[in-house]
């Protein structure tokens, strides 16, 4: 298992600032020169910033995560002040151990970043236990089949976002809310006797898919891969899987009885029209999720097979 992580070093002071910049010239030259070098023969793979260690203990360590940078095999060498965050430490308490290979890049305020990964072995997956099937949306950010619903304020953090000039601190700041309240959403779904997550395969589904314009305006800040990518790392490490199904008419598809029809679901209300069964729209289509999972349905249905059942 690898994580990335990216650590501000607004923190060093005006002398290791200068170090820093000698550091970002040292590795741009030499990498340049690599890359002229190696180039034509497609054989560049080589680092010139290692990240050797982390935390040596100062009196500064309590508010900054402290890691020492080497340059052109140790000929720089500095011990810097990384901002410290509580998500970094959680894994470091965990046994992930730091890669060695680091990565320094300014950024456009003129802050200084280092790119850090951790790494430890992948546990092996669970061979017995629960199998639920999850829908993710903008509506909510998650609602699975046995009654759980995360993330319902999602809307609200857009509505924020939609209401913020693009580009102004005040746009970006609500983005930022927005991720961070989906990724401690995310982290309540309780995994501790899940083996299999199930969710839809929704990531063709917006290329052959037209969307009104409010609607699109919404899901550009819902990020279906970005909750994803968090769903899988969960499951990376609490060792449970993530299976992915076809999303076809599950949103349409009455749970109970099996009847498709568009006029079934009206924003988040569900009632089918043939047995009047009634239910959150997202939770009915995470039952049927399940469902289509535990049938191995995998593929689209055709439309005479719809008409069939109809």
């Amino acid at each position: 298992m690898i994580r990335k992580f990216s650590l501000s070093l607004k923190d060093a002071n005006v002398n290791k600032t200068a170090m820093l910049r000698e550091f970002h010239a040292a590795s741009v030259d030499v990498l340049n020169y690599y890359i002229t070098k190696f180039w034509p023969y497609a054989s560049l793979s080589w680092k010139c910033l290692r990240a050797m260690e982390l935390d040596a203990p100062t009196w500064l360590s309590k508010r900054a995560q402290w890691i020492r940078l080497y340059c052109l095999g140790r000929s720089l060498s500095a011990w810097l002040p990384a901002h410290r965050y509580e998500y970094l430490n959680e894994f470091l308490a965990d046994g992930w151990t730091l890669n060695k290979s680091a990565s320094l890049r300014l950024g456009p305020d003129g802050t200084f970043y280092v790119d850090i990964t951790l790494e430890k072995p992948a546990p092996a997956k669970r061979t017995t236990g629960r199998t639920v099937g999850a829908d993710l949306g903008y509506r909510k950010a998650l609602v699975t089949s046995d009654g759980t619903i995360l993330g319902a304020a999602l809307p609200e953090h857009i509505a924020t976002i939609c209401s913020k000039q693009r580009g102004s601190k005040a746009h970006h700041r609500a983005v930022v809310e927005k991720n961070q309240y989906i990724r401690t959403e995310l982290n309540r779904l309780d995994t501790s006797d899940l083996q299999t997550l199930v969710v839809e395969d929704l990531f063709q589904v917006f290329h052959n898919t037209k969307i009104g314009h409010k609607v699109m305006n919404r899901l550009q800040y819902w990020s279906y891969a970005g909750a994803l990518k968090k769903l899988a790392d969960r499951a990376e490490r609490e060792c449970f899987t993530i299976a992915r199904v076809n999303p076809a008419y599950t949103s349409q598809r009455c749970s109970q009885c099996g009847w498709i029809d568009p006029h079934n679901r009206k924003l988040e209300a569900f009632k089918c029209v043939k047995c009047h069964y009634t239910a959150d729209a997202d939770l009915n289509a995470s039952l049927n999720i399940l469902a289509r999972y535990e049938a191995q349905e995998l593929t689209v249905p055709e439309i005479k097979e719809i008409n069939n059942v109809l």
